[in-house]
């Protein structure tokens, strides 16, 4: 018969009940926060408004969760990773649907979308000569699918 000892985890550094609260909290609202601006951007009654709202609920959930856990034990790494899930979740669904809205829906509607244009228009000549340059070396396969005679 094998025995083995019950392993131990090396002892986390502790956590005040302050922080963990305000963390915690703080994960929560932005992941909350970014799920209605998400979904603020959508047109109500539509399949992509179902499909943010859904997301919405589900980004609500995992918040929720993390904040359970969280609070319940400041040592478990779960709990934490939930939330910063949730946080980075709502966060991303909110700047994608502003960038949707921005680019497809009504361009030049978010700001700061007027400079990035300007610099795109700016680079695309630069773009052109790459890949006139890279079709004639043979490195665009797709353009130039002739083989190089050497």
């Amino acid at each position: 018969m094998v025995h083995h000892e019950l392993m131990e985890s090396p002892p986390s550094a502790p956590v005040s009940g302050r922080f963990t609260v305000a963390a915690a909290g703080a994960a929560v609202v932005v992941a909350l926060a970014g799920s209605v601006i998400a979904a603020a951007y959508e047109r109500a009654g539509t399949a992509a408004f179902a499909d943010t709202l859904s997301f919405a609920f589900a980004i609500a959930a995992v918040a929720v969760v993390g904040a359970v856990v969280t609070l319940a034990v400041p040592g478990n790494r779960v709990g934490w990773l939930l939330l910063a899930a949730a946080a980075i979740a709502g966060a991303g669904a909110a700047f994608t649907e502003a960038g949707v809205h921005g680019v497809v829906t009504a361009p030049g509607s978010v700001p700061g979308a007027a400079p990035s244009r300007r610099h795109t228009r700016r680079q695309r000549p630069r773009l052109a000569l790459r890949r006139r340059a890279a079709a004639a070396a043979g490195g665009d396969r797709d353009r130039n699918p002739q083989p190089r005679a050497l």
